[in-house]
């Protein structure tokens, strides 16, 4: 986990009075991000494959997966006092969007390389949204 996150976070003025809370989200904002970086990566790499045309679908997923992150990253990142409907319905989406990604990639991963880093980043992510889910009250 970046210490940043978690830094800002329990500077905020309206920060979650649980510590532990406040690390469980900070951990998901990152989880987030290093998913959508790698999705994007991931894309970008299965359109320099030769077999460019078998991998439409993995890259749309791809960057879906990717813009899915980075907005749950970003609403979370605004969620410091308290988690509302809107961020809670995002961390399902981004859930669910990330089960997916890493299914669709984890079926390339052993031809392509890339696949197999971006599906453990997707499943990394799916469950830190998981985890934040069952945490909150």
């Amino acid at each position: 986990m970046n210490p940043r996150t978690s830094s800002i976070l329990g500077r905020h003025p309206a920060a979650m009075a649980s510590t532990e809370a406040r690390e469980q989200l900070a951990a998901c904002i990152d989880s987030c991000l290093v998913c959508a970086q790698t999705c994007t990566t991931c894309a970008d790499a299965c359109l320099a494959e030769e077999g460019v045309k078998d991998l439409v679908g993995c890259v749309r997923l791809d960057l879906d997966c990717a813009d899915v992150c980075s907005a749950t990253a970003s609403v979370l990142a605004r969620a410091s006092g308290g988690i509302e409907r809107a961020a809670r319905d995002l961390l399902r989406v981004c859930s669910d969007v990330c089960a997916a990604c890493a299914d669709m990639c984890a079926g390339h991963a052993e031809e392509y390389a890339h696949c197999l880093v971006c599906a453990e980043a997707c499943r990394d992510c799916q469950h830190a949204c998981k985890d934040l889910l069952d945490a909150l009250p």
